[in-house]
């Protein structure tokens, strides 16, 4: 008996005594745990192929997010998967049917995303000064940084894109820009060819008096598609309400749509999720074909 309560305090005494170097609590280890979990949901999410399902869960899994990251306000990889994650639902759940409701969500991706890169301090004073200074500090983000800036530009992108007659919106827009081009150089292929469709998404939502580019546009989206092999089907889907719709092309549109509503969603297994949804994003605008052309 004695015996047996010497080797429970052994035992008891050498995990404090690991807690204590590592620098670890109970709650420390049980977020980080958590953190390690939402990864594999995360994959089990996007492979799914049941948009309704995936939309009940997507709600849930915010909200632990969101209490994860109250118990742990400063975990990285808890606030890019919150960014990740309100930018991914607003898009894929939420734009089409409310506009309103999806600018909050983007709104709270954004922010997020930009709590992780206000952590460099450069970043963090290139916000509050002229666009020179911002365009400088981005150079201190390596490809380490690449998920918290393309997650946090694709909500504020996103925000920006339901907001264009904000006065707001119109101050956001050269840093944005800036941020999209600092994930390009970095690496163009991320998410599927990403940074190229934030791109073609800004050249083409937009008149050439204030940015507007179709050739730009153009380039990227074909850039986008060839990187991901024509598998994203979401690809399809922008270039064709953007890209198309800019220069009035309906056959060009409707082409594009086709070929979403041809492809097979698992195509691309670890985004079916993406792919089922492209599918009725596509049906949806080919019912409201006339109110783009």
């Amino acid at each position: 008996m004695v015996k047996r309560m010497m080797i429970k305090r052994l035992m008891i005494i050498t995990v404090f005594f690991f807690l204590n170097i590592y620098g670890c609590s109970p709650q420390r280890l049980a977020i980080d745990a958590s953190a390690s979990l939402m990864d594999f949901n995360l994959v089990s999410f996007n492979e799914e192929e049941d948009p309704e399902l995936a939309k009940l869960a997507g709600a849930s899994n915010l909200k632990l997010l969101e209490g994860l990251i109250k118990a742990d306000p400063h975990n990285e990889k808890l606030l890019i998967m919150a960014s990740q994650g309100f930018g991914g639902y607003a898009f894929l759940f939420v734009e089409d049917e409310n506009s309103k409701r999806a600018e909050r969500l983007y709104k709270r991706g954004r922010d997020y995303g930009l709590r992780v890169l206000k952590t460099k301090d450069s970043f963090k004073k290139g916000l509050k000064r002229d666009i020179e200074e911002f365009k400088e500090s981005l150079k201190d983000f390596g490809k380490e940084d690449i998920p918290a800036l393309f997650w946090t530009t694709y909500c504020w992108g996103g925000w920006i894109n339901l907001n264009r007659d904000s006065p707001q919106a119109l101050i956001d827009i050269p840093e944005v820009k800036l941020l999209m081009e600092r994930v390009l150089v970095l690496d163009g292929e991320y998410y599927y060819g990403g940074p190229h469709l934030l791109l073609a998404t800004y050249y083409s939502s937009r008149p050439r008096l204030l940015g507007g580019d179709p050739e730009k546009a153009k380039y990227h989206f074909e850039r986008a598609i060839s990187l991901n092999k024509g598998r994203f089907l979401t690809s399809y889907i922008l270039y064709a309400r953007f890209y198309a719709v800019q220069i009035q092309d309906e056959e060009l549109f409707k082409k594009l749509i086709n070929k979403v509503l041809e492809t097979p969603s698992d195509i691309l297994p670890e985004q079916k999720l993406s792919n089922e949804i492209a599918k009725l994003k596509a049906k949806k605008s080919l019912r409201d074909i006339d109110q783009y052309f």
